[in-house]
């Protein structure tokens, strides 16, 4: 629960690295930080295998994990030397503040990254992910089917496994406050048949709100986070299981 609870809750700060992929980040402005964001996160932090596969909004991403004994500047050098020979656009962007090198071919529109991880041993490696972005479908429906979702919900991101049990997370932007989104899920998960099983966690202030819910043998978690500067709220609903067995 807290791997599929953390999954894409990520900021992502981006610098020059901006500046050197924006010609092929013109046609997919909108859509890609997500992806980067998403990359940064599912991928290595967390215990997740070595090798596999999963979607965004319906476009699949594969990585692959390697082992490494050079430093990261000098495999930073040689992918740079490689993306430039290749014909790719890249750049570093930082997030959380760890660097990320991010490469777009403008002809194939294929994005891979690279970052360093570390096992759960601490031994180091490199996480190579990909993704073909000309697959990215702009009228996507992203949303969880059966789960709820807050009315005029924007900028939404669906991430689904590929592989292993089945398990979706959907991230947007609420136009509600966070007691507003608190209150509809617990009203409308409550009315769909769903038992909160445990009490709000909180961390005082404005911090995210994290609740729990259970139906059926399924399990959802729901994460609510305060947006500086902003009336918006970022909402993250999770679902392990299968959504054909909420029909």
């Amino acid at each position: 629960m807290t791997t599929l609870l953390l999954t894409p809750f990520v900021l992502l700060k981006t610098g020059t690295g901006r500046d050197a992929v924006a010609y092929s980040l013109s046609k997919f402005a909108n859509r890609v930080d997500p992806l980067i964001a998403a990359d940064a996160v599912l991928p290595g932090r967390l215990a997740l295998p070595a090798d596999g596969s999963y979607s965004i909004n319906g476009m699949p991403v594969e990585y692959h994990t390697y082992a490494v004994k050079e430093s990261a500047d000098e495999i930073s050098r040689k992918f740079k030397l490689g993306f430039e020979r290749a014909g790719y656009k890249f750049g570093v962007f930082e997030i959380q503040g760890a660097p990320t090198l991010v490469a777009i071919h403008p002809d194939t529109k294929v994005m891979l990254t690279v970052r360093l991880v570390r096992d759960r041993a601490g031994k180091p490696g490199m996480r190579l992910t990909q993704q073909d972005l000309s697959k990215l479908d702009p009228g996507f429906d992203a949303r969880i089917p059966g789960m709820p979702l807050y009315p005029g919900a924007s900028q939404r991101m669906l991430i689904s496994s590929i592989e292993g049990a089945p398990s979706q997370s959907l991230s947007y932007r609420a136009p509600g406050s966070p007691a507003m989104v608190e209150q509809f899920y617990r009203d409308e998960m409550s009315a769909a048949g769903w038992r909160r099983f445990d009490s709000p966690t909180r961390l005082g202030g404005d911090s995210p709100v994290s609740l729990f819910f259970e139906r059926e043998g399924l399990e959802s978690s729901l994460l609510i986070v305060p947006q500086e500067a902003s009336s918006g709220t970022f909402v993250m609903l999770t679902l392990t299981g299968d959504p054909a067995d909420l029909s």
